[in-house]
C-alpha cells in the first residue's frame, strides 16, 4: 500500500514535501525507513532568505545521500538536473525516466514569482501530470494551460499543465522558466 501524497505544512517547504511524496510514490508505506524522511527535512530548508526554501546545493547533497543509502531493500537512484537538461522533449531524458517508472521533483515558477517544487508523475502528448503540494483554499485563477484536477485523490495527480506552457523559457506561473534557473531531481528504485 502506498501512502497518500502530502501537502505542505508551511509556505517554504514545497521541496521536502515533494521529495517525501516522490519516495512515497516509489515505495510502499511500511517499507520506507523514517531515517530517509528525517534526512530529507534535515538537508532541505537551508535557504535563509525571505523565501525560506531549499537551495540547489542542498538538493544536490540530498541526491548524493539518497544514492548512498542502502537499508532494508531500499535503494533510491537520484539524479540532479539543471539548465538545458531540464527538458520534457518526447524522447528526452526526463520523459524516458518517467516511462521506466521513475518520478521527478521539478521546480516551476510560482504565481508569486518564486520557484515551487511539484512532483511530476507522468507525461502524455499534451499534458504533464503533477502532484502540487501547495494546498490552496482558493484555486489559482483558471487558465487553459493549467488545470486543477477535481476531486483530488491523495495518491493521484492533482494538477496538469500543458507541456507547451510548461516548457516556456519566460518567468510565468507554472512554467519551467529561464534555462539558467531550471532544476529537477529524477528519482527511481
Amino acid at each position: 500500500m502506498r501512502g497518500p501524497f502530502r501537502y505542505q505544512a508551511a509556505g517554504g517547504d514545497c521541496f521536502p514535501t515533494t521529495m517525501v511524496n516522490a519516495l512515497a510514490a516509489l515505495y510502499p508505506f511500511p517499507r520506507l525507513p523514517s531515517l530517509v524522511i528525517q534526512r530529507v527535512y534535515q538537508y532541505a530548508l537551508d535557504d535563509v532568505s525571505l523565501s525560506c526554501g531549499t537551495t540547489d546545493d542542498a538538493g544536490r547533497f540530498l541526491c548524493g545521500w539518497l544514492n548512498a543509502f542502502r537499508k532494508g531493500g531500499i535503494r533510491v537512484k537520484a539524479e540532479f538536473l539543471e539548465g538545458k537538461d531540464v527538458s520534457l522533449r518526447p524522447r528526452g531524458h526526463v520523459a524516458r525516466h518517467l516511462g521506466h517508472g521513475g518520478v521527478a521533483s521539478v521546480d516551476v515558477q510560482s504565481p508569486g514569482g518564486a520557484r515551487h517544487s511539484l512532483l511530476l508523475l507522468r507525461l502524455d502528448a499534451k499534458w504533464a501530470w503533477f502532484w502540487d503540494p501547495r494546498y490552496r483554499v482558493r484555486a489559482v485563477r483558471a487558465a487553459p494551460h493549467v488545470e486543477v484536477l477535481h476531486p483530488a485523490k491523495p495518491e493521484e495527480p492533482n494538477r496538469r499543465i500543458l507541456r507547451t506552457w510548461l516548457e516556456g523559457a519566460r518567468s510565468r506561473p507554472f512554467a519551467l522558466g529561464p534555462l539558467k534557473t531550471r532544476c529537477a531531481i529524477l528519482l527511481s528504485r
